[in-house]
């Protein structure tokens, strides 16, 4: 078989290994009981829709228009893609160190229509000098060992309970620092108490010269 021969036997098999892969940007993003798919515009100007996005297991996340896609289209066919993976630059963090992982999304930076982040004049002692950071990241450092978490808000629901441990200092720091009512027992030290009181709170003491009810209000002594 000559050359000429040869290459006509190998162009169709060239040709779906060039067509499986394809870089584009996303430009709709869709949900359906099916999964979620994408329509994404591939270098050339070809328009791919009814891309199924593979995403890793646990793991689910909605892309930006304009974000870049990269398509996998089994044995070169273009009508059946799958977007396998996704990536906005300019949101992607870029002061990582060696070996950190970081989660982050569209707050990680500030939109161009977006105010700034504004802090209070008087920050609380210890409160990191760095304010110019990420709005929203989740980030884990030095091997794993340390877990740095950003965010505007930070809420917890939990309806068995929570387990705060630490062998080391727990540190807060706020302007204020907010029990709301303890209908509970509380347990301090071993302890067991049934509510903790606050100012404002009727207590009743049972013995000694202090004995009876009293309302707790806040000392002006230093």
């Amino acid at each position: 078989m000559n050359m000429s021969a040869l290459g006509r036997v190998l162009r169709p098999l060239r040709q779906k290994i060039l067509l499986m892969l394809a870089r584009g940007m996303v430009r709709a993003v869709e949900e359906s009981d099916q999964g979620k798919t994408i329509t994404a515009e591939l270098l050339g100007g070809e328009v791919a829709q009814g891309l199924k996005v593979m995403q890793q297991y646990g793991f689910a996340s909605e892309p930006l228009e304009n974000t870049e896609v990269m398509v996998l289209f089994p044995a070169g066919d273009r009508s059946l893609g799958l977007a396998v993976a996704t990536e906005k630059r300019e949101l992607r963090p870029k002061d990582l160190d060696q070996g950190e992982v970081a989660l982050y999304g569209k707050g990680d930076a500030v939109g161009e229509d977006e105010p700034p982040l504004e802090l209070p004049a008087e920050l609380p002692p210890g409160w990191p000098a760095d304010t110019g950071g990420p709005r929203q990241r989740l980030t884990f450092k030095n091997d794993g060992r340390e877990v740095e978490l950003v965010c505007d808000k930070f809420t917890v629901r939990a309806m068995q309970g929570i387990d705060l441990l630490s062998l080391g200092q727990i540190q807060i720091l706020g302007a204020g620092v907010s029990m709301g009512n303890f209908m509970a027992p509380v347990n301090i030290d071993g302890e067991s108490f049934e509510r903790l009181a606050r100012v404002g709170d009727c207590v009743h003491v049972e013995e000694g010269s202090s004995a009876g009810h009293w309302k707790i209000v806040e000392s002006c002594n230093g």
